[in-house]
């Protein structure tokens, strides 16, 4: 079982816990377990076969025993009794901005509303302003919101801060390769934007493949999308893509730059170089 959906049945229940009015530390509690899941640099699942679950902070006993239930049988148990409760999309209706807890339970408990196809549809009618302290203008909001929802981009963006830790062990662990020259962080991760989708690293090595292979067998790696002689792709634990680009020394420079500057940075330069009758390129 991946990390992310560890992470994922622990941000349900917690919810469901918010939905069914638990106290205030236990929906926190999850919410911290979920999110040591899903930042964990190592298998969620191997640390439970290992009985090392509750080396992670955030994880105690309790929360333990709901993460080894989940992997034997898919479900929370928790989780599957206060679904019987809570039908239905009413846990992603917290999920809108505004829409707290309270206000899906009470649309769920006077409408009957348990999808968000069914909540659109009572926007749309009018109908979710019968409930007090709801109006035209809530109305609005959570089409509004809903409408966002369905056009947000699927790809997920970390921040920088989550990044960098996970950024700095893969490139200890690849320059401590005998077949690593230099290795270097490239990407958005390098120019410190506030949030990166992925983590780009460009390296030199006497061997390519060794290095690769480095990288493709580190225990911080879960998948391996593509390897070669020149770089390999592949994903963490905590599902942040690494992508591994190995160059000749000469053209170290010039792809650590390529890849480092943003789009309208390298399209810049190369018109700077074109009007001086130079051509430039990752290659050189």
């Amino acid at each position: 079982m991946k990390n992310a959906e560890v992470a994922a049945a622990l941000d349900e229940l917690a919810d469901l816990y918010e939905l069914d009015e638990a106290v205030v530390y236990r929906v926190v509690a999850y919410r911290r377990a979920a999110r040591a899941a899903r930042e964990s640099a190592v298998s969620i699942e191997l640390l439970a076969e290992h009985g090392r679950l509750t080396e992670l902070e955030g994880i105690g006993k309790t929360i333990e025993q709901k993460i080894e239930a989940l992997m034997a049988t898919g479900e929370i148990p928790a989780a599957a009794k206060l679904k019987g409760k809570f039908p239905g999309e009413l846990v992603k209706f917290m999920g809108l901005p505004g829409l707290g807890a309270k206000t899906a339970r009470k649309i769920h408990e006077e409408l009957g509303v348990t999808s968000l196809k069914q909540l659109r549809g009572a926007a749309e009618a009018g109908e979710l302003r019968s409930i007090p302290g709801l109006g035209p203008k809530a109305e609005q909001n959570i089409l509004e919101a809903l409408e966002a929802a369905r056009k947000r981009p699927p790809a997920e963006r970390r921040l920088l801060s989550d990044m960098l830790p996970l950024a700095e062990r893969i490139i200890v662990d690849l320059r401590a390769h005998p077949a690593a020259g230099r290795v270097e962080l490239a990407g958005s991760a390098r120019r410190m934007t506030e949030t990166c989708k992925d983590l780009d690293i460009i390296a030199t090595s006497a061997t390519p493949p060794e290095l690769c292979e480095a990288l493709s067998g580190s225990d911080l790696v879960r998948e391996t999308k593509a390897i070669g002689d020149a770089g390999a792709k592949v994903v963490t634990h905590s599902g942040v893509g690494v992508d591994l680009r190995v160059a000749a020394p000469e053209q170290f420079g010039n792809l650590l730059q390529h890849l480092s500057g943003s789009k309208q940075h390298n399209i810049a330069l190369r018109e700077y170089a074109v009007g001086r009758g130079r051509h430039v390129s990752e290659n050189g």
